[in-house]
């Protein structure tokens, strides 16, 4: 074989793996389009909406090559003609790929103005996203959980736990374990995307550490800023100055402690990161109302694909009493929730799967008024609408 030969079958090789990979991608695009296309109602919003998402978010994409309709049966058909210079693919007599997706109508959903907000969103794919132990209760009346996994099973709803949802919404059609009791559970609907992907503004690490190593005394107060592998066995009170606050490394806050978080923004550099609270201590934590952080109660890093493969698990574990207010956007982590609420928390949570291990969480939609919330208006750029129960303006 000749070095030129070996040249060509290389470079076809490559040439092929390149296209594959622009399909692949935009395949999954164009699947995510057409789930945000379903949160609306007429035919010139739901197109509006797949193309605002294609077009913010696949690196290929070409309005005119986009086609929304609908099938026989009611469901959302997306088209894409996905043009590639592929030397290898022209040989082959092609130019491209000619993609497609449907995506069915949600059976038995209300309209969609009258769809309840969801207050969890997770993204994993894996049997039991979703694990609720025995005794266990989630009252959250006024909003939903949404589960993308379509494993066998999506999710395990213990004996005599309870999720007294508005709705429960499961991607999966079948394989479902319901062993407790489960409200307005409904099967094969629309979810599974990211409702916050690329919309939280990224903080920029300082260079130094605000705080780090061991911290004594039984009243601390943090100032914003960054935090580096903190211990505070000491604390029985902890208090978060308003302000944005990056975790680095492990916080760990011991039991027995009171820790107040007023207009604070939490951020998570890595997954490696956390607040790690022992059993017995209370917190009561709010995002700030204004500002470039304004909603946002606790996020991590998502633009890092290694940090993004590698999940890890994020333990709330307030049992002495617990109550949130805010976003928060933990899509790389397997929540584990061991607190108790002393009242309603109002959250919207994105988080890849979760085990629920507490006697009652209440909670309610998140809404931040008066605020048009998007990491792309703070860099001037033009907002696009978020689909999700927590909805600025309102």
């Amino acid at each position: 074989m000749t070095l030129l030969t070996l040249i060509l079958i290389v470079g076809g090789i490559c040439d092929v793996a390149h296209a594959i990979h622009c399909r692949h991608d935009m395949q999954r695009d164009l699947d995510t389009a057409l789930m945000f296309a379903t949160r609306e109602t007429g035919e010139a919003e739901q197109f509006r909406s797949a193309a605002t998402y294609l077009s913010d978010t696949a690196d290929r994409f070409e309005p005119d090559n986009f086609q929304l309709t609908s099938g026989p049966d009611g469901e959302l058909v997306g088209t894409y003609r996905l043009d590639i210079a592929s030397v290898v693919l022209m040989l082959t007599g092609r130019t491209g790929f000619d993609l497609d997706t449907r995506v069915p109508a949600p059976a038995g959903l209300a309209a969609r103005s009258g769809h309840p907000a969801s207050c969890i969103y997770l993204l994993g794919t894996k049997k039991q996203a979703l694990l609720v132990n025995p005794k266990a209760l989630i009252s959250a009346e006024r909003c939903g959980i949404e589960v993308a996994s379509a494993a066998s099973p999506a999710f395990v709803v213990h004996s005599d736990a309870r999720l007294d949802i508005a709705e429960f919404c499961v991607r999966g059609q079948d394989g479902v374990a319901e062993v407790g009791t489960v409200a307005n559970l409904r099967t094969g609907c629309a979810v599974g995307f990211d409702p916050l992907r690329g919309l939280l503004p990224k903080p920029e690490l300082p260079e130094t550490c605000a705080t780090a190593g061991l911290v004594s005394g039984e009243v601390v107060v943090l100032a914003a800023g960054m935090h580096c592998d903190v211990r505070m066995p000491q604390a029985r009170s902890v208090v978060f100055a308003p302000g944005l606050h990056i975790i680095s490394g492990m916080m760990m806050i011991d039991s027995g402690a009171r820790i107040k978080a007023e207009g604070v923004t939490f951020y998570y550099p890595d997954v490696h990161s956390e607040i790690c609270i022992a059993g017995s201590a209370s917190m009561t934590a709010s995002a700030p109302a204004s500002g470039p952080y304004a909603g946002i109660l606790m996020f991590e890093e998502t633009s890092d694909a290694l940090n993004n493969a590698d999940k890890r698990t994020i333990f709330f574990n307030a049992s002495a009493g617990e109550t949130l207010s805010g976003v928060i956007y933990l899509p790389n982590r397997d929540v584990v929730y061991n607190s108790t609420t002393e009242g309603v928390s109002r959250i919207v949570m994105v988080a890849n799967s979760m085990i629920v291990d507490t006697p009652l969480w209440r909670i309610e939609p998140y809404r931040l008024a008066e605020r048009p919330f998007n990491g792309a208006a703070q860099r001037g750029e033009t907002a696009r609408p978020i689909h999700v129960g927590w909805q600025p303006g309102r």
